[in-house]
């Protein structure tokens, strides 16, 4: 529900449920026609993990098992197969660098399969789901992390976890990396900038197994995209994208008498129409105010001579008072 004609890029970052079919022809024709670009932060996501990883609910009194991996990788790919672009089935962590930046790699996929014209980037990463289902560490180098390809009208990034650029996770923020991907974009390159000093490599085919949609009895409950129909799932009814009527600019440029200026703030009323830039005469009124002003000020001005009058005054008398109360006491004497 969105105008592609407006935007230059789209990301997908961390997508956990389904897409209808008519969001992936959408995508399609934005990225051939109007020249998207699109970036994709993934997850992992794994069958044997999602089974493995369950606990025990001690207030149901039941076993809670997981309805989906990091990211909904299946999906994806289902979204990414028109540009060649397959996630795998693998899930991959560890710490790596990239020029002088160091990287890590929380739990993530990696590139299954990937155009031909495109460039990688490798790591060497252990394998996550075997650590953990088998509790054997297994340590694996050139892990195809990221690519990139530059289409005829557009290009398309997939990096395979999305951990770095969460506010929630607690790894080292990896912001510098997506502003790599959007100026390799911009310049159609596939080297990082002088700073980096690093470039992508040729992609080669690996050898690891595409996702499928693990067993997940209750991800319908929490899905926008899919619902149950006789025990299996569908599409659910697509919603319409909402019309919002554009809204016409309108300049106000009221003007107001300076006697209707108090501390308090003026008001607009939108409803109101525009009105048109006045030069404002004076009137009765405004002579009126400024009369009142002069008065209150030539009043304030009286009230001083007299208090500065009788203080003068009392001083006076209250000198002389004292000069002949000495006069009668030495008279006395």
């Amino acid at each position: 529900c969105f105008d592609a004609k407006k935007y230059g890029h789209l990301f997908l970052v961390d997508p956990e449920d389904a897409f209808f079919e008519s969001e992936i022809k959408k995508l399609s024709a934005d990225m051939t026609e109007q020249g998207l670009n699109l970036v994709v932060l993934a997850d992992w996501y794994n069958g044997p993990l999602i089974k493995h990883i369950k606990f025990y609910d001690e207030n149901t009194k039941q076993w809670v098992v997981l309805q989906g991996g990091g990211a909904n990788v299946p999906a994806l790919n289902k979204l990414l197969a028109p540009w060649g672009v397959v996630l795998s089935d693998k899930v991959w962590h560890g710490k790596f660098s990239i020029g002088p930046h160091a990287m890590e790699y929380a739990s993530g996929t990696s590139l299954l399969s990937f155009p031909t014209e495109g460039k990688v980037f490798t790591a060497t990463l252990s394998d996550e789901a075997t650590e953990m289902i088998h509790n054997k560490e297994v340590s694996v180098s050139d892990v195809p992390i990221f690519g990139l390809h530059h289409a005829l009208n557009s290009s398309i990034a997939v990096y395979g976890d999305s951990s770095c650029i969460d506010s929630a996770g607690h790894v080292t923020n990896c912001y510098w990396f997506v502003e790599e991907i959007l100026q390799m974009m911009e310049r159609r390159s596939y080297s990082f900038s002088s700073s980096v000093d690093e470039s992508l490599s040729t992609w080669f085919q690996g050898s690891y197994r595409s996702p499928k949609l693990a067993s997940t009895p209750l991800f319908h409950q929490y899905s926008r995209v899919m619902t149950s129909l006789d025990g299996g799932l569908t599409f659910r009814d697509q919603k319409t994208c909402p019309v919002y009527p554009a809204v016409e600019s309108r300049d106000f440029n009221d003007t107001y008498p300076i006697g209707q200026l108090n501390s308090k703030l003026l008001s607009i009323n939108l409803d109101n129409q525009p009105v048109d830039f006045v030069l404002m005469e004076e009137t009765e009124d405004d002579n009126s105010v400024k009369l009142f002003y002069i008065l209150g000020f030539i009043t304030f001005l009286m009230v001083l001579v007299v208090c500065a009058f009788l203080y003068f005054m009392f001083s006076f008398f209250h000198k002389k008072r004292i000069i002949l109360y000495r006069v009668r006491t030495r008279r006395r004497v």
